[in-house]
């Protein structure tokens, strides 16, 4: 006999039956003080053991939300610092490859500006030898146009292809498309005959250099709207 039992043993009939109904025991499934006495002491070890249980497990609950919680947050930490990273690779190499496409259109337009006063040259010669090769003259001047023409479609599809913001390559272009005007209108002076072909040629780079003032407009809108995007992104998850 345990002296746990001998303990419960001292205690009246009456005390033990209100103990065990307080364990969800029946008093009158036992006869005597000694077994209803065992049966307290099994209920109450029961109870500890499933208090235990369910502490055990409340525990490991708790560590479970603490490393699930712990992770998330490694995982969001990681998240942000691989997006900042990614943001400013991103806009490095738009910028990179913007500046270098524009760079290689501008480069191509200073070949057709070359290229066109070749011919021009060259059509003054043959108008002042005779009329008959004015007009061939003339053709060989449209071509020029054309080459510069194509120029500026190379530099159209550039601009759209990737953004930059190269101010001084666009100084550059306007520089020398302001050139080309004040040598075509010169060219115009001298050459009545061939004037009807200039004017068109003039008109036709007009529209062209108009076409790249938008989409140079189209590029630095577009760099400011990249750049407050990723500020954007950034505010909103640091609060």
């Amino acid at each position: 006999m345990s002296e746990e039992t001998k303990e419960l043993e001292n205690y009246t009939r009456r005390e033990l039956d209100e103990i065990a109904e307080s364990l969800g025991l029946k008093s009158v499934d036992y006869p005597n003080k000694r077994s209803i006495a065992e049966a307290i002491l099994k209920a109450r070890a029961e109870q500890r053991e499933r208090t235990e249980m369910e502490q055990k497990e409340e525990s490991i609950e708790i560590k479970r939300e603490v490393d699930v919680r712990e992770l998330k947050e490694k995982r969001t930490k990681g998240t942000v610092k691989d997006k900042i990273v990614a943001i400013k690779f991103a806009t490095n190499k738009m910028r990179e490859d913007a500046s270098k496409m524009l760079q290689e259109g501008v480069a191509k337009l200073q070949v057709g500006v070359a290229k066109m006063r070749g011919n021009v040259a060259g059509m003054q010669a043959n108008i002042r030898k005779q009329n008959k090769e004015n007009l061939q003259a003339v053709a060989d001047f449209q071509k020029g146009v054309y080459g510069i023409q194509e120029g500026i479609r190379s530099v159209q599809l550039s601009i759209k292809e990737q953004i930059t913001k190269n101010k001084k390559a666009k100084v550059t272009f306007h520089l020398g498309v302001r050139e080309l005007q004040s040598f075509i209108l010169e060219q115009m002076a001298k050459n009545q005959e061939a004037s009807v072909a200039m004017q068109k040629g003039v008109k036709e780079l007009q529209a062209g250099v108009e076409e790249i003032r938008v989409g140079i407009k189209e590029m630095e809108k577009g760099i400011n709207d990249h750049i407050a995007e990723s500020q954007t992104y950034i505010r909103n998850f640091y609060g």
